[in-house]
């Protein structure tokens, strides 16, 4: 099955399939994507625009590692221009939030505990922020947090559609409440079980 997560305005499509666990109140089957892979051919041109990186929300253990690993996937896809935004989707309007990462800055963030970019609550502007990432130029924007940045990611993504700049919003879950539609698991499931069990 197939089905568009955005609207009208949007080209990306994901499926969706049926898991083998059943929802023992309706009887129907738990919906869940299908993982994503490498791609031989790219939509954005690496050479054009920039990438963003911005850490959404309460902390949890593998914040970093989400960072460097969008780091170095987008290097390994030929991105010149990656850059992380400190203070979450709020820093993004904020010229002195910016910081370009390199492959050494990123090297050893995965070993640190926190989140290397401050993450951030609170509400955003997200007119603002769309005007930002049009204004430099960012292709894609990459979100590390839980349900509250994943519910902003479609609110920026809106606004950068109405100002006519493409630019891919996506995030990967964060958060010690699974508290995610259509994610079974996410980077601190193991914590919040080690945490319940104690």
């Amino acid at each position: 099955m197939n089905a568009n997560l955005m609207d009208d305005a949007s080209f990306a499509v994901e499926a969706l399939t049926s898991s083998d666990r059943v929802d023992l109140g309706t009887g129907r089957p738990f919906q869940q994507m299908a993982r994503a892979g490498p791609r031989a051919t790219t939509h954005f041109d690496p050479d054009e625009g920039c990438a963003v990186i911005v850490s959404v929300g309460g902390l949890c253990p593998g914040a970093n590692v989400v960072i460097r690993k969008f780091c170095n996937m987008l290097r390994n896809y030929g991105a010149p221009k990656i850059y992380g935004v400190r203070g979450g989707f709020s820093g993004i309007p904020d010229d002195s939030s910016w910081v370009r990462l390199t492959p050494e800055m990123v090297q050893d963030i995965h070993s640190q505990g926190g989140t290397f970019l401050k993450s951030e609550r609170g509400p955003t502007d997200h007119v603002a922020v769309a005007n930002a990432l049009k204004a430099k130029n960012a292709r894609q924007l990459l979100d590390r947090g839980g349900d509250g940045a994943h519910k902003g990611i479609p609110q920026i993504f809106t606004a950068v559609v109405e100002l006519e700049h493409e630019c891919a919003c996506c995030g990967v879950p964060g958060t010690i409440d699974v508290d995610i539609p259509l994610v079974d698991t996410s980077l601190d499931l193991d914590t919040a079980c080690t945490a319940a069990k104690e």
